[in-house]
C-alpha cells in the first residue's frame, strides 16, 4: 500500500466504524443480536483491510471467504447478504480457463456472497416447512424466463461457452438473488432483519459518501490497481457546479444516488423509534439524515426524483394520506422558496430536474435515445436483438468516452429480448406491487409491524420504477432491485402464512369454547 491509500483505508475505517457504532444504538430491539452486528460490523471491516492490504485480487477474494464462513452460523444468510453487499466496489477479475477456454468467469465480491452465503443457505434449507415451491408466485416465471429468452438468443451468434457463462451471470446477479430472498425468510423478524441489512449496510458507507463530497476525494480511487482489477470507479463533476459527485464503494455516483434512496425508504419501515424514547429517537433521525446525506451527495437528480416518488408511496399507503402527502407537498415547496433566496440553495436548485437548467446535454441525449430506441425496437419487436449496438442508427448515440450508454434500464429490455423480455421484467415489479399492495389494504391494523414493512418494500419497489427509467442498471442495482422484488414476495408468503394461522388458532378457540 502507499502513502495515498493507507490514508484512505484510516479513512475507510473510522467513517464506516462510526456508522456501525450508531447502528448498534438503532437497530430495534429483537432484530439482529449484538453479537450478530458486531460479526457484521467485523466482517465489513476486515473485508475492507484485506482489501486495501492484500495487493491481490484472488488473495483478497480466499480473506473474505474466510471471514464469511466464520459468520454463516451466527447471523441469517439474507441479512449477511443485504448487510455487506456494498462492502468493497464490485470489481471483476477474471478467472482463466483451460485449453480452448481462455477465460471460465469472472468473480466480484457481490457473487462471492452469492456462491458463499446464498447457495448453500438455499441448499440446507430444501425441505423446510416454509418453503414454498417454484411457481408458487407468478413473479418466479417473470425472474427465470427472462435468462431463457437471454441465452435462447445468444448462442445463435456466439459459442455455447460465452452464452452458459452468460446464464452463470444472469443465475448469480439476479434469479439466485431474488429466490433466496423469496425462499429463506420464515417469518416477519427473518424479513425485518434482512430489510435491516440493507438499512446499515448502506448506512455504512453514507458518512464516506458525505466525505467524498465535502473534500473532493474518493476513498477508493486507485484501489482496482492495487488488486490488479480493470477500474471500476467513474470520477464526475456535476457540469454547472463544480461539485464532486460522490461514489463511496458503489463504483457510480448513480448507483449510490439508488442504494441510498432505497435504504432511505425502508429505514423508514423498521420500527421507528416513538417521541417518547428521546435518545434513541434522535440517533435514528441523525442515522436517516445520513443516508438522505448520501442521496444528496451523488448528485444524482434521476434519483433525488425516485426518492420523492417513492416517499409519495409511501405516505399514500398509508393512514391520513391525503393530510401527509399535501404536508409533505408544502414543506418541499417551502423549503424550496426558503432554498432560492441564498445563493448556495439557488445552486442546488439548478441541478434540480424539470425546474434547474444545468446540464441540459443530458436531457438532450436521453431525448434522441428514445426516439432512436424505439425505431430499432420496432425492427425487432417481439425478441430484440443481441448486437442492437451495431446498428447505425445506435452508432449515432456514440458519447465522447466512445460508448453508447442506455440511461434507461427499460430501454435496454426493449433492445435486447423485445416486447416479450420487457414485459417478463415490468411483471415481476407489477406481480409483487400488487401482491403487497392488496395485503397491507387488507390489514386493519395500519402500523402493524408486518404492513409497515410491506409499505416500505412496495414503496422501494415504486422509487426503484422511477429510478431505473434514468439508468441502466451499472453496478450492483440489478441486484438490489431483484433482492427487492425476492423481499416482496417474501413478504406476501409470510402474511399469508400469519392470515392462515390466526384463522385456525380462532376456528381452534370456537371449537373449544362449543
Amino acid at each position: 500500500m502507499n502513502a495515498t491509500q493507507i490514508k484512505s483505508l484510516v479513512i475507510v475505517l473510522a467513517l464506516s466504524g462510526l456508522s456501525w457504532w450508531l447502528a448498534a444504538r438503532i437497530t430495534p430491539q429483537g432484530l439482529l443480536t449484538k453479537d450478530a452486528l458486531a460479526k457484521l460490523r467485523n466482517t465489513w471491516l476486515g473485508v475492507s483491510v484485506i482489501a486495501f492490504a492484500s495487493g491481490n485480487f484472488l488473495l483478497f477474494t480466499l480473506g473474505s471467504l474466510v471471514l464469511l464462513m466464520r459468520i454463516r452460523k451466527t447471523v441469517s444468510p439474507t441479512a449477511t447478504y443485504t448487510a455487506l453487499l456494498l462492502t468493497i466496489p464490485g470489481f471483476e477479475y477474471e478467472l482463466s480457463g483451460f485449453g480452448p477456454i481462455q477465460t471460465l468467469f469472472s468473480i466480484t465480491f457481490p457473487r462471492l456472497l452469492v456462491w458463499a452465503v446464498l447457495i448453500p443457505a438455499l441448499i440446507s434449507q430444501t425441505r423446510q416447512p416454509h418453503r414454498k415451491a417454484f411457481g408458487s408466485s407468478p413473479t418466479d416465471w417473470a425472474a427465470l424466463l427472462p435468462g431463457v429468452v437471454i441465452f435462447c438468443l445468444q448462442i445463435q451468434f456466439d459459442s455455447l461457452t460465452n452464452s452458459l457463462r452468460a446464464i452463470v451471470y444472469f443465475l448469480s446477479d439476479s434469479f439466485l438473488i431474488y429466490y433466496a430472498m423469496s425462499r429463506l425468510l420464515k417469518d416477519r423478524r427473518d424479513l425485518a432483519e434482512a430489510i435491516w441489512g440493507v438499512c446499515i449496510g448502506t448506512g455504512a458507507l453514507s458518512l464516506i459518501a458525505i466525505f467524498e463530497f465535502s473534500s473532493r476525494w474518493l476513498m477508493y480511487d486507485g484501489l482496482d490497481d492495487a488488486l490488479g482489477v480493470p477500474a471500476a470507479l467513474s470520477y464526475l463533476m456535476r457540469q454547472g457546479t463544480g461539485w464532486l459527485r460522490a461514489i463511496a464503494s458503489t463504483g457510480h455516483p448513480l448507483v449510490l444516488g439508488y442504494v441510498s434512496a432505497i435504504a432511505a425508504l425502508l429505514y423508514l419501515c423498521v420500527d421507528p423509534p416513538t417521541k417518547a424514547e428521546g435518545t434513541k429517537r434522535l440517533w435514528w433521525l441523525i442515522g436517516l439524515a445520513c443516508l438522505l446525506g448520501a442521496l444528496f451527495a451523488s448528485v444524482s437528480r434521476g434519483m433525488w426524483v425516485g426518492f420523492v416518488a417513492g416517499y409519495g408511496a409511501w405516505l399514500l399507503s398509508g393512514p391520513g394520506a391525503l393530510k401527509k402527502s399535501t404536508l409533505a407537498a408544502v414543506s418541499g415547496l417551502l423549503v424550496l422558496g426558503i432554498a432560492s433566496m441564498t445563493e448556495s440553495g439557488e445552486q442546488v436548485i439548478q441541478t434540480l430536474p424539470f425546474i434547474g437548467t444545468s446540464d441540459q446535454e443530458n436531457v438532450i441525449y436521453r431525448q434522441r435515445l428514445l426516439e432512436i430506441s424505439m425505431m430499432v425496437i420496432r425492427e425487432n419487436l417481439w425478441l430484440g436483438s443481441t448486437t442492437y449496438m451495431s446498428h447505425p442508427a445506435m452508432q449515432a448515440l456514440i458519447q465522447g468516452q466512445g460508448i453508447i450508454d442506455i440511461v434507461n434500464t427499460f430501454l435496454g429490455y426493449a433492445l435486447s429480448t423485445g416486447v416479450i423480455g420487457l414485459s417478463l421484467f415490468v411483471g415481476a415489479f407489477v406481480f409483487t406491487m400488487w401482491g403487497i399492495w392488496v395485503r397491507t389494504r387488507a390489514n386493519k391494523q395500519p402500523e402493524d409491524q408486518l404492513t409497515r414493512l410491506g409499505r416500505g418494500l412496495f414503496s422501494a419497489l415504486a422509487a426503484t420504477l422511477v429510478m431505473i427509467s434514468t439508468t441502466s442498471s451499472v453496478g450492483v442495482i440489478a441486484m438490489v432491485y431483484w433482492m427487492l422484488i425476492g423481499l416482496g414476495v417474501s413478504y406476501c408468503f409470510i402474511h399469508d402464512r400469519e392470515v392462515a394461522a390466526a384463522a385456525k388458532q380462532a376456528q381452534s378457540s370456537r371449537a373449544n369454547t362449543a
